[in-house]
């Protein structure tokens, strides 16, 4: 089930920041940031499909970084990228 997950917040990523190209100023910003949150949540999915032992190992010492971004990518979802490509910014 990783890898699916996997492919969906990189193909994500790729879309919003394929549409951070054609925008200026803050909406550009957002777009990008939002997009790069996303990259970062499927690097950490690879993670624990290419080492499960250490993301464990990683999950168990620290927080899990992961759901705090995956939580912070649909929050940027929902109240940045929407405003940016309806048109408020």
């Amino acid at each position: 089930m990783i890898v699916p997950k996997m492919f969906f917040y990189t193909m994500a990523s790729i879309i919003i920041m394929s549409s951070a190209y054609e925008k200026d100023g803050a909406g550009s910003l957002i777009l990008w940031l939002s997009g790069a949150l996303g990259a970062l949540v499927a690097a950490m999915y690879f993670w624990e499909w290419r080492e499960p032992e250490e993301f464990d190992k990683y999950i168990n010492e620290n927080m899990d970084c992961r759901a705090v971004g995956v939580k912070a990518f649909w929050l940027a979802i929902f109240f940045g990228v929407i405003f940016v490509l309806s048109g408020g910014a």
